[in-house]
């Protein structure tokens, strides 16, 4: 009787294990699927493979949004912000880059209508921020949301930026709503003989 007992639980164990890993697998589809990056997630979970943590794994693939206030819209993809603690603002300012999109310059055809574009989306308001590092000029990269809608996604679906593939290349959802834009003819791509930023920048270094 003890010895059935004993199996029995090893059983549950085995079984046990075997959904933990069959849930850590679908979550890696899932979120593949919204357009992050599976090699890296695979790499951040390998020590958790054998007996997943689920409280770490909650930290990585659901990651913490934080609160700010926009103070400043510098262009079509870069904001200043304070954070906010129960409606106040608090800390000193950051710059905030927004991640996956790549806006006009300003000295760039329609860099002026894309930074107009983004102030009317966010500037003076509350916004949760997704962090995603910090870029080489050590701003804080981020996807941003207001009233819980990706303003990053929605600059390049309304053609004030493009999709940054170079840094965000498996963004599938991304790639369709630039699609979009184009053949719709909406936005910068409204405009005859339009440069992506990174070409305009390009250029301008040659000078």
């Amino acid at each position: 009787k003890r010895a059935r007992k004993k199996k029995k639980k090893k059983n549950q164990n085995r079984t046990g294990k075997r959904i933990k890993k069959l849930l850590l697998i679908i979550l890696i589809l899932i979120i593949g699927i919204q357009g992050y990056k599976k090699d890296n997630l695979i790499r951040e979970l390998q020590s958790y493979i054998k007996i997943p943590d689920f409280s770490k794994i909650k930290k990585i693939f659901f990651k913490e949004k934080e609160n700010y206030i926009v103070l400043y819209v510098s262009d079509g993809d870069t904001i200043s912000v304070k954070r906010t603690v129960n409606g106040e603002k608090t800390g000193e300012v950051i710059k905030i880059r927004l991640f996956g999109i790549d806006a006009p310059e300003i000295s760039q055809d329609y860099g002026y209508e894309s930074k107009v574009a983004l102030m009317n989306m966010v500037k003076g308001e509350n916004i949760e921020v997704e962090s995603r590092g910090k870029d080489k000029y050590g701003r804080l990269l981020g996807i941003i949301y207001h009233e819980r809608k990706n303003i990053n996604e929605e600059m390049v679906k309304q053609g004030y930026a493009w999709w940054y593939e170079e840094y965000d290349k498996d963004n599938e959802r991304m790639k369709k709503y630039e699609e979009n834009a184009r053949n719709s003819r909406i936005g910068l791509f409204s405009r005859k003989g339009y440069v992506a930023p990174w070409e305009f920048r390009k250029r301008k270094l040659k000078k």
